[in-house]
């Protein structure tokens, strides 16, 4: 048994315990400011607003079905996205000071580092899939397929550049 196996449970198991948290608090403390802005606007029967600088409607409407543009799905789908984004920056990251240290690095270690950050967004309350939520999806997605461009093989630079710049 090497001596990372303790740590590499432990953070599992912070991991483990900041999820089950976070989905404990999917159907509770609703912001009816925010939260109900968002909301409202997602519902089929409010006019499509063009103009100003807040287009994520269209699009929540565009995608999602109407049963799933309700506080709990919304909060879901939210922390999915933004925990797929960050364990891809994790990779990247990963892969990244591997190839820069020369030495062998622990995805573990980086995607717990990358976790808090993710975790700490959502130290108020739950967020709704909003524009805040898809454009924090959408920075750390870009950014680590900007890292995967960087250290990719040449033939691969161009299309995950693309990619990045897609976002």
């Amino acid at each position: 048994m090497t001596k990372q196996l303790p740590l590499k449970i432990l953070a599992l198991c912070a991991i483990l315990a900041s999820l089950v948290i976070l989905a404990w608090g999917f159907n509770k403390a609703f912001d009816f400011t925010d939260a109900g802005y968002y909301l409202l606007r997602y519902q089929d029967k409010q006019p499509i607003e063009y103009g100003g600088h807040m287009y994520e409607h269209i699009l929540v409407r565009a995608v999602l079905p109407a049963n799933l543009r309700n506080v709990t799905p919304l909060r879901i789908i939210s922390v999915v996205l933004n925990l797929l984004s960050s364990l891809l920056f994790a990779f990247a990251l990963a892969k990244m000071l591997k190839k820069w240290t020369q030495r062998k690095g622990s995805f573990a270690f980086v995607f717990f580092m990358v976790f808090a950050g993710f975790v700490f967004s959502y130290a108020g309350s739950p967020s709704e899939l909003s524009y805040n939520s898809l454009t924090q999806f959408f920075l750390i997605s870009g950014a680590a397929l900007l890292i995967m461009a960087l250290q990719s093989e040449p033939q691969h630079k161009l299309w995950l550049a693309s990619a990045a710049g897609l976002h």
